[in-house]
């Protein structure tokens, strides 16, 4: 499930008994790697991160998750000025008319589910569009100082454009949201002088060359495995709990 094809897809994860706690907590926490590719202004992504937060969270000790945010367009042949205008056109546009309030019903549902929460800007048609290029390099320079920090920022980004309508395609804004962030000023400064640009074209023409056309899309990785298990879409967290659960067993 994507943004993209809006196709929509809640487990409980059982509680270990004290016994089973205990000799979980002499053993070393698994290792493992997530991937996760994303743009800034998808709401299945906003979706994504929060359900795999719910897994890791319910894993417990038997777990050691490291998660890694990689770039992806939407809407790749936007300039990069951007485009700045309400999502409610952008989505008439894209879909056909009528479709807004259909989609976002159902966005608004899931979300709930999730304890978040989405802007669309119903009254004034604030919800804005833009190029997120200048976001995605941001996110690659935060991630010089830790994925704590780079994944810090992208809730912050998340929550900036869909619970306030913030336009992410402005420097001044992306800046104060990484000082939020804590991200340091010597990556601030990386990202200001287009550092990053290139590992974030890199990454996207990766994107393009494994066929990836919707986004989130989940590589999950083990500790010295050679490739990883992939999930796509807007996962709920037993998907994650089950793929977690293989990789401890193997």
């Amino acid at each position: 499930m994507t943004f993209e094809s809006l196709a929509f897809v809640s487990g409980v994860f059982g509680v270990r008994g004290s016994g089973s706690r205990r000799l979980m907590s002499t053993m070393a926490a698994k290792k493992i790697r997530v991937d996760v590719t994303s743009d800034n202004i998808c709401p299945w992504c906003y979706i994504g991160k929060r359900s795999l937060e719910k897994a890791v969270a319910s894993m417990g000790d038997e777990v050691d998750v490291t998660v890694r945010w990689h770039p992806f367009y939407l809407n790749p042949g936007w300039p990069n000025e951007g485009e700045v205008y309400s999502a409610k056109e952008h989505l008439a546009e894209k879909y056909g008319a009528g479709t807004f309030g259909s989609m976002t019903k159902r966005l608004d549902n899931v979300t709930k589910d999730y304890g978040l929460d989405i802007n669309w800007g119903y009254d004034e048609d604030k919800s804005i569009v833009f190029n997120t290029t200048r976001s995605h390099m941001l996110v690659a320079a935060a991630s010089e100082d830790g994925y704590e920090v780079q994944n810090r920022l992208i809730s912050l980004l998340f929550k900036s454009y869909f619970e306030k309508n913030i336009n992410l395609d402005s420097q001044e804004t992306l800046e104060a949201i990484a000082k939020e962030a804590k991200v340091s000023e010597g990556a601030i400064m990386g990202w200001k002088s287009g550092k990053f640009e290139d590992a974030v074209k890199r990454r996207t023409k990766q994107n393009t060359a494994r066929g990836m056309h919707g986004v989130p899309h989940f590589d999950i990785w083990a500790e010295n495995s050679s490739s990883p298990i992939e999930l796509s879409g807007g996962q709920p967290p037993e998907a994650f709990q089950n793929v977690f659960k293989s990789l401890i067993s193997s």
